[in-house]
Order: structure tokens, then sequence, then C-alpha cells
């Protein structure tokens, strides 16, 4: 069973722009999952999310935010603008 039937449509991946944040966003992108990408650092956000649209077809999107901030949830629930998210990758 693909994660998508199991789960749903959309994962949000914390940590995304290396390392084992990349490896499961990559592994969910190509089981059609949509991701969402969290980390500090936007280039290396901006080019993974394009590079899993264009590989998967699959809607990637990121949010540039710092975990250790106080204030990184409320930033991340606003950029979602509601977006139901199925999957936490943390």
């Amino acid at each position: 069973m693909h994660l998508k039937q199991k789960y749903g449509n959309t994962a949000l991946v914390a940590g995304a722009s290396e390392g084992l944040g990349a490896a499961f966003s990559t592994y969910l992108a190509a089981q059609g999952m949509d991701v969402v990408l969290v980390a500090r650092r936007k280039e290396p956000l901006e080019k993974l999310a394009a590079g899993l649209q264009n590989k998967y077809s699959i809607k990637a999107t990121y949010i540039t935010a710092d975990l250790a901030d106080a204030k990184a949830t409320e930033e991340i629930q606003k950029a979602l603008g509601g977006k139901e998210i199925n999957l936490l990758v943390y």
C-alpha cells in the first residue's frame, strides 16, 4: 500500500533542506504525496521543491522557519493557510 493511500495527500517534513529530511521528502514525493518542506535555509528548499515537482509531478511547497523559535509554529500555520496536513515528519 502506498503511503498516500494510507495517510492522505499531503506530508509536512521538518528539517527538509538536507540529510534525512530531504531523503524523507524524496521518498514521500515518490509515493505520490504532495510535500510541504520546512527548514531555515531558503535556497536548498527551493531547489528540492523544484526537483521533486519536476521528477514526481507532485506539488511541493516550502516554508522557511526556524523550529527553535517559539513563534515558528504560528508562522507555519499562517503560511499553510488552512491546508490540511495528513502526515508529519519531524
